[in-house]
């Protein structure tokens, strides 16, 4: 089992604790927490996204150039 550090981080105005996962290609987001955030969304979307125990979920939508602040630091 592998330990992620967990952050504060901040979306909007929104705070948030997330998980990094270095090694991931995409940053993703449950569905709740981005209804919450009420952000733009494209949900013209086709993509099964993979997991470390190979289930496949459909992905709800795509929001592009989101700007996330974590620990203090906007990632580019």
């Amino acid at each position: 089992m592998c330990m992620l550090p967990k952050y504060k981080s901040r979306i909007e105005e929104h705070e948030f604790k997330i998980l990094i996962d270095s090694g991931a290609e995409l940053d993703l987001m449950s569905r709740k927490v981005f209804e919450k955030l009420e952000l733009p969304i494209d949900l013209i979307v086709d993509w099964l996204v993979g997991s470390a125990n190979s289930q496949k979920t459909k992905a709800y939508g795509i929001g592009y150039d989101m700007p996330v602040i974590v620990g203090g630091i906007t990632p580019r």
